[in-house]
């Protein structure tokens, strides 16, 4: 067992890099056949907003990559919180977000949780 579908694991969580801790954002992937042969097509049940595509694995596990990190941001210009990764399966592959993407994500959230209400 990896730790995904114990209770508590929500795909958000605190990695220590030196001094600072470091939010990763890792959310759990569909990879399916695409239309065109060697093309594979990437879904994420919890951020129906990335939908991407590569050539080969290889190719979509980099552009999922990307795709979500897009589609993260998007959440927190929108003033939208970020969904919560719920989604199991044994198929579901998990994916996480650049580096520089999730320090974008974190300091994009702490903005947003530091906002007044209007």
């Amino acid at each position: 067992m990896d730790g995904r579908d114990e209770p508590g694991h929500d795909g958000l969580s605190d990695v220590v890099v030196g001094k600072f801790n470091m939010r990763s954002y890792i959310y759990r992937a569909l990879f399916e056949p695409g239309d065109r042969r060697g093309n594979v097509v990437v879904t994420f049940p919890d951020v129906p907003e990335a939908i991407t595509q590569g050539r080969g694995e290889a190719d979509a596990r980099v552009m999922a990559e990307e795709a979500l990190g897009l589609a993260l941001l998007s959440y927190l210009e929108r003033d939208k919180p970020l969904p919560k990764p719920r989604a199991k399966g044994r198929e579901l592959i998990d994916i996480a977000v650049a580096p520089d993407v999730a320090t974008k994500l974190a300091v994009l959230e702490a903005f947003v949780v530091a906002k007044p209400a209007q």
